[in-house]
C-alpha cells in the first residue's frame, strides 16, 4: 500500500512531503536472540530515501526484527539501523 506524509521539523520551521510504500514479502520464520517467530516481512520505501525490512510477529504483537537505511539525500541524512527482540517475558 502507498501513503502519503507530511513531515514537520519546528525547530527549522519546514514541512517535507512524502510518499511511503509498504509491501508484504512473506510470512516465515524470523531468528533473533529472543527465539524464532513467525513473522510478516515488511518492505518500506519511500520518496525521502528511506529503505527498512521489518518482521512483525503476530505472537509477541510486535516487531521483533528492523532492518533500515537512508540514503545520502534524506534530510536527516545517512544512516542505518538494525534493532531485534533480545528477551521477551515468560507466557503463562
Amino acid at each position: 500500500w502507498t501513503q502519503k506524509h507530511r513531515m514537520t521539523n519546528h525547530a527549522k520551521k519546514t514541512s517535507t512531503d512524502f510518499v511511503g510504500n509498504w509491501k508484504v514479502e512473506a510470512y516465515e520464520d524470523v531468528t533473533v536472540r529472543a527465539g524464532t517467530f513467525k513473522a510478516y516481512k515488511v518492505r518500506y520505501t519511500d520518496s525521502m530515501g528511506t529503505e527498512s525490512v521489518t518482521w512483525f510477529s503476530p505472537e509477541t504483537g510486535g516487531f521483533v526484527k528492523v532492518s533500515g537505511r537512508r540514503s545520502a539525500t534524506h534530510p536527516a541524512g545517512a544512516g542505518t539501523n538494525e534493532s531485534e527482540l533480545v528477551s521477551r517475558p515468560a507466557m503463562p
